[in-house]
């Protein structure tokens, strides 16, 4: 691959984990909001957008997500500037550590 097509893979790799993330500081802001559980998923739920208004499916999507963004990543590794390589290596072990948290979160 060119070092241009690597430069934009490195870019995009970080849209999927910060998508995973507005979706993680969503329901964060939503459980400060209510003290019971079944309002706080209401509030989280009427901030989605429809497609994703089901506990299974936001997890999933996030997971999804999250493994998109460790592909292109670990793709996008072979660029020469070590500064960009360890920027996509924070990128894969946040990515990581947030798809951790889905992973658990649906136990």
């Amino acid at each position: 691959m060119s070092n241009k097509n690597l430069n934009i893979l490195a870019g995009l790799s970080f849209i999927p984990s910060i998508i995973a993330l507005l979706i993680f500081i969503i329901w964060i802001d939503s459980a400060n909001m209510s003290e019971i559980q079944a309002e706080r998923v209401e509030i989280f739920y009427s901030r989605l957008p429809s497609f994703l208004r089901a506990y299974n499916r936001t997890s999933l999507f996030s997971i999804v997500c999250l493994m998109l963004s460790i592909i292109l990543s670990s793709v996008s590794m072979k660029i020469k500037s070590k500064s960009i390589r360890i920027l996509l290596l924070i990128n894969i072990i946040f990515s990581i550590l947030l798809m951790m948290l889905n992973i658990f979160g649906m136990m």
